[in-house]
């Protein structure tokens, strides 16, 4: 069955429709697809630059928690506590982020080396605060055995005792050894520093020993006292030795190594990550080259497909329209014999050249009615030719006998004038007799 005209011109432009939905619908998915591969390239991209500021947080805890070492302040802590719920933050970041299996373990690795580096910094704090709560009184224990020293000496003196002179003046050098070995040892945290101390304090408590056993009240006295100090001295700088060995140990120690694995661990990510994204800017370039080769080879297919189209749809009418208008200029022309075409088309064609035959058809009859009435016409006007000769001889006779008549007419005119005197005469004599007979009755 033959598609009339509209139906092939709306099958066309369905076509063309259903072609460029079908295109749109194809670049659209494409489109998606390099979505999806730009949102991967900005995920990686915010996993890089995730993976640097965990690098960089780590960097930040290692400077608190030293700095917090060394000023044993509040708002140090403060600060190292903040920097260590950063850090946790961007690591449970990561892992919900992290892509690779291999990577969402490393964070699961780094999280777990995160919370040993929070108790080791929970463990510098302690540390510290033993150490802040002895230091002061270290200080105290070392002036006070200054200040004893020298009253024992000054016992000493008045005492005259020439046997403790030498003795008092070795204490002194053994105590203020003791105390340089404290000193030298808050500053350096040498481990060899509780020995040196201890060694120190251990050899002045001989030399007092050696100077409890002299007669004199006050020397006696004040050796107690300082021997007393010397007791506290060495208890207080028992418990801060510990304490700053630990703290020494953590933060030169432990806590490096741990942000150090981290830091190799947060390696190991970056890098990864870094592959990940060459790979992804390779396939978004990659991607954006075969959607455009693809787009433009669709685009001349759409074109060729649309130029078939149009030339099929266009011939498929032009051409019998061309037949049609040909026929009709020959019947303008006056040539009716040239069969119409198309009349077996069940399409608008058909109509149209049913519609020219249907012109032909009343052409010819308009043709044969004239042709019939032009010999009605030469009919007529021989039976008109032959009337005027009837009427013009009708004429010729119908004034003879108007002349005949005329003639007729006067001697009727006198017979009737003869006639009107006759009974004028009549009707007086009847008057006459009318009268008389009037007068008779």
């Amino acid at each position: 069955m033959r598609l009339t005209i509209t139906a092939r011109v709306f099958a066309g432009f369905f076509i063309l429709v259903i072609l460029e939905v079908g295109l749109a619908g194809f670049a659209a998915w494409q489109f998606l697809a390099l979505g999806d591969t730009i949102a991967n390239a900005t995920r990686l991209s915010s996993n890089s630059a995730r993976a640097l500021k965990a690098v960089s947080e780590i960097e930040t805890v290692r400077h608190r928690y030293l700095s917090y070492s060394i000023s044993a302040d509040q708002k140090s802590l403060q600060e190292l506590r903040q920097s260590e719920r950063k850090l946790a933050s961007l690591i449970e970041d990561g892992i919900s982020n992290a892509r690779l299996d291999v990577n969402q373990t490393a964070y699961r690795g780094l999280a777990s080396e995160a919370n040993k580096l929070t108790a080791g910094t929970t463990a510098l704090e302690a540390a510290v605060v033993s150490m802040a709560e002895v230091r002061g009184q270290i200080v105290k224990d070392g002036l006070a055995a200054a200040a004893a020293l020298m009253t024992l000496r000054e016992a000493i003196e008045e005492g005259a005792s020439l046997e403790l002179g030498p003795i008092g003046a070795k204490l002194e050098t053994e105590i203020s050894a003791a105390r340089i070995s404290n000193w030298h040892f808050q500053a350096t945290g040498s481990p060899a520093g509780p020995e040196n101390f201890n060694a120190g304090i251990n050899r002045a408590r001989s030399t007092l020993e050696v100077i409890s056993r002299s007669t004199h009240p006050r020397i006696i006295a004040t050796n107690a006292a300082l021997a007393t100090i010397i007791t506290s001295y060495q208890k207080d700088f028992g418990l801060y030795a510990p304490a700053r060995l630990e703290a020494d140990a953590l933060r030169d120690t432990a806590l490096p190594a741990i942000a150090i694995k981290m830091q190799t661990i947060m390696a190991a990510i970056a890098e990864r990550i870094t592959t990940l994204q060459a790979d992804s800017a390779a396939q978004s370039s990659s991607w954006v080259t075969t959607i455009t080769e693809i787009q433009l080879g669709l685009a001349v297919v759409a074109l060729v497909l649309g130029t078939l189209l149009a030339v099929i749809i266009g011939r498929g009418i032009s051409r019998p329209l061309a037949v049609l208008t040909a026929v009709l200029r020959r019947m303008s022309d006056g040539d009716k014999t040239q069969d119409v075409p198309l009349l077996t088309r069940r399409d608008e064609l058909g109509e149209i050249a049913k519609a020219v035959e249907v012109l032909k058809q009343q052409a010819i009859t308009a043709d044969r009615l004239a042709a019939e009435k032009a010999i009605a016409d030469a009919a007529e006007a021989a039976r008109l030719a032959r009337m005027n000769g009837l009427f013009a001889t009708f004429q010729v006779s119908a004034g003879e006998l108007v002349q005949a008549l005329g003639a007729s007419a006067i001697e009727l005119e006198a017979t009737a004038r003869s006639m009107t005197e006759a009974a004028g005469d009549t009707q007086a004599r009847t008057t006459t007799v009318a009268s008389a007979a009037d007068e008779a009755s």
